[in-house]
């Protein structure tokens, strides 16, 4: 039979195992935040790609509002503010590129050209999207 003293010491070294310790949680801590540290670096690039694929069928569909402008004022090239204001693209969509940018419209004769400066914001450079 048990003495009391052991019962005692039993339920106090039970009581100690039932938690974790403070270093268990922040060992637990670091590993979770090593983690999701890899998962975010993983991800980067497909967010970059995500981007600019957004971005290209944002200056196609300008492009066509464009074209469908000039229909009515064969003269005319728009900037982006006379597009929204007539109606040929909605405000809350495709007015800026995907990184904040407002799109650069160049109109040649026939030719429409659309121009997203990209990433850096900063046109004639080699991240320019058309």
């Amino acid at each position: 039979m048990k003495t009391n003293y052991q019962t005692r010491m039993l339920r106090r070294a039970q009581r100690r195992r039932a938690g974790m310790t403070l270093m268990e949680i922040m060992i637990v801590l670091v590993l979770v935040g090593m983690l999701a540290t890899g998962i975010g670096v993983a991800l980067m690039p497909q967010l970059e790609r995500g981007r600019i694929r957004d971005t290209e069928k944002s200056v196609q569909i300008v492009r066509s509002a464009v074209q469908m402008y000039r229909l009515d004022n064969p003269r005319a090239c728009p900037d982006m503010r006379a597009l929204v204001n007539e109606g040929f693209v909605d405000s809350s969509k495709s007015t800026v590129d995907a990184w904040g940018n407002e799109f650069v419209i160049q109109c040649e004769r026939n030719e429409v050209v659309v121009i997203s400066p990209g990433a850096d914001g900063q046109l004639g450079t080699e991240d320019d999207i058309r």
